[in-house]
């Protein structure tokens, strides 16, 4: 969401724009849009998400910081016991 008065509300968006298309899509000649999207969702949801180390979550893939927030105490939405007020990523606690 944009606020004018507050220049850091998109700088996450901004952030993995600015590495998607540095890793991805700069020096690639696509055939079409086709493939560009699989070549991004790729990105995205192969390497991006389980395998690229991320500083804001001590260095670790977020998919992996997600999965020992689940198994550890520190997650307060999954309390082994409580009604969790997200939805449970089962493929997260799983792996």
């Amino acid at each position: 969401m944009y606020r004018p008065d507050q220049c850091s509300d998109n700088t996450h968006m901004e952030s993995f724009s600015q590495s998607r298309k540095a890793e991805v899509i700069h020096g690639i000649l696509f055939k079409g849009e086709q493939e560009m999207r699989v070549a991004l969702s790729g990105y995205t949801n192969q390497f991006y998400n389980h395998k690229r180390l991320h500083s804001g979550v001590g260095y670790n893939a977020p998919a992996e910081y997600e999965r020992m927030m689940v198994l550890s105490d520190a997650c307060p939405f999954y309390r082994v016991g409580s009604q969790p007020s997200v939805p449970v990523r089962k493929d997260v606690i799983n792996t």
